[in-house]
């Protein structure tokens, strides 16, 4: 159980900043430790809940004030071979004859963790990310972004995880499974490096 509070709570800090996160565990510490001593000392029914109402609206203002503290945008998108998510710049990529990796993904989602740990961090997937030949994007959908929405609509996708495959091979792009593996990584950049020989096309409408 604190390890799964412990994990809500990184999530949060992520989604909203840490100082309201620490508003939060610390709110929520204060009401459990009240109400275990309440029980103890045998407080009475309705002055418990006084004083709980009252921490309540004293420490609220702590999860949503400062503004200024929420998570900087691309904190989860830059470092290694990953740069940030910028759509408009795929189709001129691929022109060049790169290959481009979209990896959509979020703190709170528990598919996006395992697909990293099982193929997307794995030294020989992350060396080929690296390539020259390669970029790989990454757009984190931690908060709600509509532009990451209209790319997942464009795989008939709603949710996540999801990561695309572009190329001279497949300029439109493909999306793989939910569940990756290093095979179906490494099939898909394959396809994407494959030149059509009828016809090229980079058409990525926005």
């Amino acid at each position: 159980m604190l390890d799964s509070f412990a994990w809500l709570t990184t999530v949060f800090a992520e989604v909203a900043g840490i100082p309201r996160a620490m508003g939060l565990a610390g709110i929520l510490a204060l009401l459990l430790g009240w109400l275990a001593l309440g029980r103890r000392t045998r407080v009475p029914d309705r002055r418990r809940v006084l004083v709980t109402a009252a921490l309540v609206l004293t420490l609220a203002p702590v999860t949503v004030w400062p503004r200024g503290f929420g998570p900087s945008p691309g904190a989860r998108t830059e470092g290694g071979p990953w740069r940030a998510f910028v759509p408009e710049a795929i189709p001129a990529l691929v022109a060049e004859g790169k290959v481009v990796v979209v990896d959509v993904t979020a703190s709170w989602c528990l598919t996006c963790r395992l697909n990293d740990v099982t193929t997307l961090d794995r030294a020989e997937n992350r060396a080929r990310l690296s390539a020259p030949d390669t970029v790989a994007m990454r757009a984190d959908w931690t908060q709600a972004d509509p532009a990451i929405l209209a790319f997942l609509r464009r795989f008939g996708r709603f949710g996540i995880p999801l990561v695309a495959v572009y190329g001279p091979g497949l300029p439109r792009g493909e999306a793989l499974p939910a569940l990756l593996t290093p095979a179906t990584m490494r099939a898909a950049i394959v396809r994407a490096e494959r030149e059509n020989a009828n016809k090229i096309t980079t058409e990525f409408s926005p």
